[in-house]
């Protein structure tokens, strides 16, 4: 099955009425909707899962947590915000905050799926980026200066996940080169994003030397036209 495009969408709310309308809109166009009644549940769930969009609801408690925790995030950063909002001071300071579309209060049913539509192409495109190719490729990590051999075992746009000899700590930065199979040498900077008990870790590229980048979307097109996956949610570099 190639990469699938249903959304999958995040409302945070506590009140029933926006509840009832989002569930209905995301059953019009056939998302995937997760619904949370707190900032505190909500930057725990982003914090797991990755998103397309977030509905949120600026009537909840600390709302501001919530979009600054994605902004401040690896693989939800670029979600789409659906702000919810009854206030116009309240409606700015979301948007300040990187709020991308606001909704008014009460929401209606066909206001959120033409939302929802006019920012689909946006979402998709990020998530092509976190997509997962699955591959077995040794790879050389050098960190300050040290070498050490490890084994991808997926391969995205925006990183990837190796088991590696070495436990390396989260947020550590290190040079990557890896060869793809039939094709050119891909090297560059990367940061740990997440690493386990077995011996994994994600990591998520900062930048890829020369023509690397190029070479890797090539590759990668040549993935999804060729070998048709199924669509395994998560980024690379962050998802085991």
């Amino acid at each position: 099955m190639p990469l699938s495009t249903e959304l999958q969408l995040l409302l945070v709310t506590n009140d029933y009425a926006t509840l009832r309308i989002v569930r209905s809109a995301a059953a019009q166009l056939g998302a995937g909707l997760a619904c949370m009644a707190t900032a505190e549940s909500a930057c725990d769930y982003i914090g797991r899962r990755k998103i397309d969009g977030i509905f949120v609801d600026l009537e909840i408690p600390a709302w501001e947590q919530i979009v600054d925790a994605l902004r401040q995030g690896t693989f939800n950063h670029f979600a789409v915000v659906f702000a919810c909002m009854t206030n116009r001071v309240v409606g700015k300071e979301a948007l300040k905050r990187g709020a991308h579309v606001i909704l008014h209060k009460p929401l209606s049913v066909g206001d959120v799926v033409s939302r929802v539509q006019s920012a689909r192409e946006l979402m998709i495109r990020e998530r092509r980026r976190f997509f997962r190719h699955q591959v077995y490729l040794p790879v050389s990590l050098t960190v300050n200066g040290a070498p050490q051999h490890a084994l991808m075992t997926n391969l995205s746009e925006g990183g990837m996940a190796v088991r590696v000899t070495q436990s390396l700590e989260c947020s550590l930065l290190l040079d990557f080169a890896f060869q793809l199979r039939a094709g050119p040498v891909i090297n560059g900077r990367g940061h740990v994003a997440w690493r386990d008990n077995q011996g994994m870790i994600g990591i998520g590229f900062q930048f890829i030397r020369d023509r690397g980048k190029d070479e890797l979307l090539t590759w990668i097109r040549q993935q999804e036209r060729l070998t048709p996956q199924h669509p395994s949610w998560g980024p690379a570099s962050l998802t085991r």
